[in-house]
């Protein structure tokens, strides 16, 4: 209650006013390692009896849901408390979500099952983890080598996503390390060890020579000007910065000794690395406060992508986006197995702030020996990394890796919005093509369908026109009463063919209910849900302000291109199953009304028939009795004329 006013706050007050601050982004400079998750819950096919009454079927459909969730936060929760237990600071009770939580305006505890649903509280969870040299937990504070990483676990409707910050530059208790600074500690040392080394192989290859000339302006293939030992040194790096560091961390933070999930599953891995550039010398100032702007514009890279600020002229200014993402690009390579056979996405983000540059897990879009070449030829140095292997020998799960290049120093807060806001759009576009393929599968099965539909009413139009035209020649020459019986018959005829026709129907109406089954709540939830995250995603993709290179992909033609069709085609296939059933439900009502219209006409005959017979039959009994009347008066009369007869004899005796 307001103490002033005296006047109570609304109970979903809290509720209302957080909305949107839910999932805050994290602050971090560069380096920073990014390792985001998504996982969903695995749900149960439970199978519902027909002969189960309705309250039957919505107990155990909503046990299943929060049994199922309850179990599924239940996992999430192991993982958190695991990573608090081993390095978080200060010790206390471990963050975790309440998957039972109940929602304002109920209280607590609920009065009765299912009302209302438990839902997930907090919306979020975020704590800091220190990762020393030694793996130990800090105590009594952490110490000079050890690594800042951020985590925020978030709660969404149908996943919850894990994200992993770690902030190479900055640790306990101090600023950032800045540029010439020594870093302390073996991991930060080799964080920074590997950073430097990768800057300076690939921004030489911006730096003019003698001529003028650059390395960047020369094709990417075959690979120039990288010896054997920056190319070993560029693997190592990208190994080390994108897999052997969090393989560490998952070790020492006991994660590689939990229980193996049941109900999580990851549909969703990302593995970033936030690096600064310099970009080209001299196409901006140097700063004196790095990540930092008053006054002063923060510093972008130059040649808008290759095009003046209209959009249909070359820039004046040099082409610094691409020059860069080539520089960087025998990093890149090394990166993601086969880059080069591979169409990558590189633009510019932020209106050049920064540049984003992946290949969203893409397949190949060609092998070598088509082009009478090899990777030895095209990429002399060597040191490319190999696509992982199963035990099968196939291509097993691999996070997509992306690289964030800044120029100069980056905002702490803004490069933080940055990377959350690609990680999120990455998430909501796996998301939403979840059971794409049983939507694909459907998309057949509704095809097909609808051609068994079609069939039904060409069955059902074409028999009732046989039968009408056969009947119509029965009636030629026969009489009224004939006529009659003909009618029924063909009455009865027609009768029949709209039960089978309408036995078909109701078939085909059972057999669309099976059309995507296995979709988790089913195919019309997976559609409507895809509908929603392809919304939020071409919502939040406006948001990132992206910048064209000439001659790369950008992020949102990838969309256009490649995501646009798919998005299109799942939508296509919700209104074609709704278009389906109204189309069999129209189908359907026509026939039985169709019957129904034969039934009346056959009943309206049939009765106009027994009123001619109830008519005839009061007239037959009218003359009856007129006819007993009129016999009764003759016997009468006889009789008269006999007893008259008698008296006149008495006289006559």
């Amino acid at each position: 209650m307001n103490a002033n006013l005296k006047i109570p706050f609304s109970q979903q007050y809290w509720t209302t006013t957080r909305e949107g601050h839910e999932h805050p982004p994290p602050t971090f400079g560069a380096p920073t390692l990014v390792w985001h998750l998504g996982l969903s819950p695995h749900w149960p096919r439970r199978q519902v009896t027909q002969d189960q009454t309705l309250e039957q079927i919505h107990e155990q459909l909503a046990k299943t849901y929060e049994s199922t969730r309850t179990a599924f936060f239940g996992e999430v929760n192991g993982v958190l408390q695991a990573l608090q237990r081993a390095a978080s600071f200060p010790s206390r009770t471990a963050k975790t979500f309440d998957a039972e939580d109940v929602p304002a305006p109920w209280k607590k505890p609920r009065t009765q099952s299912w009302e209302p649903f438990y839902v997930a509280s907090p919306g979020s969870i975020r704590f800091t983890l220190w990762w020393s040299d030694t793996d130990g937990k800090p105590s009594p504070q952490p110490g000079p080598d050890a690594l800042r990483i951020k985590v925020l676990a978030s709660a969404h409707r149908d996943y919850v996503t894990l994200s992993f910050c770690l902030d190479a530059a900055k640790p306990w208790d101090r600023p950032p390390v800045a540029a010439g600074e020594a870093p302390i500690g073996i991991r930060r040392k080799r964080v920074f060890d590997h950073i430097d080394r990768v800057r300076s192989i690939c921004e030489a290859r911006l730096v003019a020579d003698s001529q003028g000339e650059r390395l960047v302006d020369r094709e990417v293939l075959p690979e120039h000007a990288v010896s054997g030992q920056d190319a070993e040194a560029l693997l190592a790096a990208s190994q080390y910065l994108y897999a052997d560091i969090w393989d560490d961390f998952c070790k020492a933070m006991g994660l590689h000794s939990l229980a193996g999930a049941v109900t999580a599953r990851i549909f969703a891995s990302f593995r970033g690395l936030v690096m600064s550039t310099d970009g080209i010398k001299g196409t901006g100032e140097e700063d004196r406060y790095p990540g930092s702007s008053g006054t002063r514009p923060f510093p972008r890279f130059q040649g808008n992508g290759g095009l003046d600020h209209t959009g249909t002229r070359s820039s004046d200014q040099p082409n610094e986006a691409n020059a860069v993402v080539k520089a960087f690009w025998p990093f890149a390579r090394r990166i993601t197995p086969e880059a080069d056979q591979k169409e990558f996405v590189a633009c510019g983000v932020m209106n050049w702030r920064a540049l984003y540059v992946t290949a969203l897990n893409s397949s190949r879009s060609y092998e070598w020996e088509e082009e009478a070449r090899n990777s030895e030829t095209e990429v002399p140095a060597g040191h490319l990394p190999s696509p992982h292997k199963n035990a099968e020998g196939g291509a097993f799960p691999e996070p997509i890796r992306y690289l964030l290049l800044s120029k100069g120093a980056p905002h702490r807060r803004q490069i933080g919005r940055i990377v959350e806001r690609i990680n999120s759009m990455g998430t909501m576009r796996l998301i939403a093509l979840r059971d794409y393929n049983i939507v694909r599968d459907a998309s057949t099965q509704i095809q097909l369908r609808g051609q068994e539909l079609d069939t039904m009413m060409r069955r059902w139009s074409t028999g009732r026109a046989k039968l009408r035209k056969a009947f119509r020649a029965k009636k030629q020459g026969t009489s009224d009463a004939e006529k009659v019986h003909v009618k029924d018959d063909e009455h009865a005829a027609i009768q029949q063919l709209a039960d089978e026709v309408e036995n078909d129907l109701i078939d085909l109406s059972a057999a669309l209910d099976t059309v995507g089954e296995r979709a988790d709540h089913g195919l019309h939830f997976r559609i409507n849900r895809s509908r929603y995250y392809v919304a939020e995603f071409e919502s939040l993709l406006a948001t990132l302000r992206i910048g064209n290179i000439e001659t790369w992909v950008t992020y949102d033609q990838f969309v256009t291109r490649g995501l646009k069709p798919a998005f299109d085609f799942i939508d296509g296939v919700g209104h074609r199953l709704l278009g389906l059933r109204a189309r069999l439900q129209s189908v359907l009502e026509g026939i039985e009304t169709s019957a129904l219209v034969r039934q009346s006409a056959a009943t309206r005959e049939n009765t106009a028939q027994l009123r001619n017979i109830t008519n005839a039959f009061a007239r037959l009994q009218q003359w009856l009795r007129i006819a007993g009347l009129v016999l009764a008066l003759v016997s009468l009369a006889i009789s008269v004329l006999k007893y008259q007869s008698f008296l006149d004899w008495l006289q006559i005796r």
